[in-house]
């Protein structure tokens, strides 16, 4: 792990790689800093880069929004598709 990466970061990086996918989702407004000195936007990104070296399927997505209820609507159908909505 790297001292100042948050928790879930952490996490990941320390174990074995699981057989899921992800939907990841961030909006560009999310750059209020955290009690750790990150922005959800810088977070997203990290964990996002982590599982891709750790040989995860990932989506992920930056959209023009913030954290809020309109913009959680509109993503969450994309998230569900990318997850389920293909034909394996």
């Amino acid at each position: 792990s790297r001292k100042g990466d948050p928790w879930l970061i952490n996490q990941y990086e320390s174990s074995p790689k699981r057989p899921v996918e992800f939907y990841l989702d961030v909006g560009h407004l999310e750059t209020e800093e955290s009690s750790g000195g990150m922005s959800m936007v810088k977070v997203n990104a990290l964990f996002a880069d982590l599982l891709r070296k750790k040989g995860y399927r990932i989506t992920y997505e930056v959209f023009q929004g913030g954290h809020d209820y309109d913009c959680w609507r509109k993503t969450f159908s994309k998230g569900l598709i990318a997850l389920i909505g293909k034909k394996r």
